[in-house]
């Protein structure tokens, strides 16, 4: 990856000041910011490095090319306090950008490149703008933006650039930067002016991206990653950010979780507690190793990373405050349950509402079966109990082509043939009259939804590949549509229920 400096010349006459940062030893006085800049960065530059600068038309006669200094510009000096104003004098020649460059900086000089380009000034001139400087970033180039003399809109408009060229070329930002001459102060007959580091604005913009990508899609790891490069960008002891550290890592473990359907709850950590209060290294990294197979489990392990330390640091880095505290109260809201029917309804919702198609449907059947396991006592955290008993009670019921009508119009038939199969062979009476009591009892209605649930996860599952595959909007539509019929079935269900077990 190669550094890349960037800078808009502009078409004023610039007074020479001294710029610096945090502090002016060894400075050198400029007129141009640029080349302060360029000072500063140089063996970065030289190394392996390209310069890009962009000229207006009016920056290329003012200020890139060598000109004659005019009278305008002989009344504007007599302002300055740099002793350089002497020069000035009209129709004396001013010395431009590429001159100072090539006679002074030569190892520069050899990496400078010139893009032209537009005022800005109409949204044709805007696009073509950004596609020009688009253009002159390569692959993984980590840019400096020096913005100092940039015209009207240029300033915010590289800024949305270099965060496209962020995510198209993968490039990194490595600065923006603005020569402060306004905030200029003169000692002993010298103009020193800082220059100041914007690249805090890219990194709200990083934070805005990473509330959007969980606000809009569910998704965490934009979090994590903007997180894991501020920590980069501190020099020094990190550990007092570990807290927030280990609070994100728990966030991003329970975003995956969702993502490949860890929906059952095989072993419940408490969520109630203090980070590693009482707890071995060995028996945190077991809990960690938990969490990974369970949204439950996720959910409480970071319940228990939500420490007041964690919170205090949050405070710290203004935009992921109040992101935290969303991102908390949202999967509360879906995963604060206290079983896994309930993790199993939030996590169809969750699916719902960040459009996750495929895992929705995925967790609407088996939420059904877990409801049933619940609904018959059965339990319903083991393959042995919820598919080869209840998954092999619904095909069977289901199966030889047999109608919802045929099985409801003669059940005690139907419980037998289910007896039968292979799945339900060596059962003791006790396990087999449980089967018939679900057979004779289970309501009609939970079957027909079971069946047209199961035809669309099998149709996502497949690709597509049968007879009548479904479009993708209707996909979306029958999962809501779906969810809010099993909800009543549910709810029917509850409320009709006897002593079932």
């Amino acid at each position: 990856m190669k550094t890349h400096f960037l800078s808009v010349l502009g078409t004023s006459l610039y007074e020479p000041v001294v710029y610096g940062f945090q502090g002016y030893s060894g400075a050198i006085e400029h007129e141009f910011v640029q080349i302060a800049l360029m000072e500063r960065f140089a063996k970065q530059l030289t190394d392996d490095g390209k310069i890009t600068i962009l000229l207006t038309e009016g920056a290329n006669k003012s200020n890139w090319k060598d000109r004659v200094y005019t009278e305008k510009d002989v009344e504007l000096s007599g302002k300055w306090v740099s002793g350089k104003k002497q020069t000035v004098c009209e129709n004396g020649t001013k010395i431009g950008m590429r001159s100072t460059l090539e006679k002074n900086y030569p190892e520069l000089y050899g990496n400078i490149n010139v893009a032209q380009i537009q005022n800005a000034s109409t949204e044709e001139e805007i696009w073509s703008v950004f596609e020009t400087i688009y253009n002159e970033i390569d692959e993984g180039d980590e840019i400096i933006f020096d913005i100092t003399h940039s015209f009207r809109s240029i300033p915010m408009l590289a800024m949305t650039i270099i965060n496209y060229a962020k995510v198209m070329k993968n490039c990194t930002l490595k600065g923006i930067y603005y020569g402060a001459y306004e905030a200029a102060k003169i000692q002993d007959g010298v103009k020193y002016a800082p220059i100041v580091d914007l690249t805090v604005y890219n990194e709200i913009l990083e934070w805005t991206n990473a509330a959007e990508a969980f606000m809009q899609y569910g998704v965490a790891a934009k979090m994590k990653e903007v997180y894991d490069g501020k920590m980069n960008s501190i020099a020094g002891d990190k550990s007092e950010w570990k807290p927030i550290g280990n609070k994100i890592d728990a966030m991003q473990n329970l975003s995956m979780a969702i993502f490949t359907c860890r929906g059952a709850d095989m072993d419940q950590l408490d969520k109630k507690g203090q980070e590693n209060a009482g707890k071995s290294k060995k028996e945190e990294k077991k809990e960690e190793k938990k969490s990974k197979k369970s949204i439950k489990c996720a959910y409480a392990y970071m319940a228990r990373k939500s420490t007041e330390e964690a919170e205090t640091k949050a405070r710290e880095i203004k935009p992921l405050y109040p992101l935290l505290k969303k991102i908390d109260d949202s999967y509360k809201t879906y995963f604060d349950k206290e079983d896994n029917v309930g993790v199993g309804l939030g996590m169809v919702e969750w699916c719902i509402n960040n459009n996750m198609i495929q895992q929705g449907f995925t967790a609407l059947e088996e939420t059904m079966i877990t409801y049933i396991c619940k609904y018959y006592r059965i339990d319903d955290r083991t393959e042995k109990t919820r598919e080869k008993m209840i998954g092999n009670i619904i095909t069977g019921i289901a199966g030889k082509g047999r109608s919802l009508t045929e099985f409801e119009n003669d059940r005690e038939r139907v419980a037998e043939e289910v007896l039968a199969e292979n799945g339900f062979k060596g059962l003791d009476e006790t396990a087999r009259e449980k089967i018939r009591r679900i057979v004779f009892t289970i309501p009609v209605n939970f079957l027909k939804q079971c069946q047209k649930i199961k035809d669309r996860r099998n149709d996502i599952n497949h690709l597509g590949f049968r007879n009548d595959p479904a479009n993708s909007d209707q996909l979306r539509s029958d999962l809501k549509e779906y969810y809010d019929d099993f909800v009543k079935i549910m709810e029917e269900m509850d409320q009709n229920k006897t002593d079932e077990g």
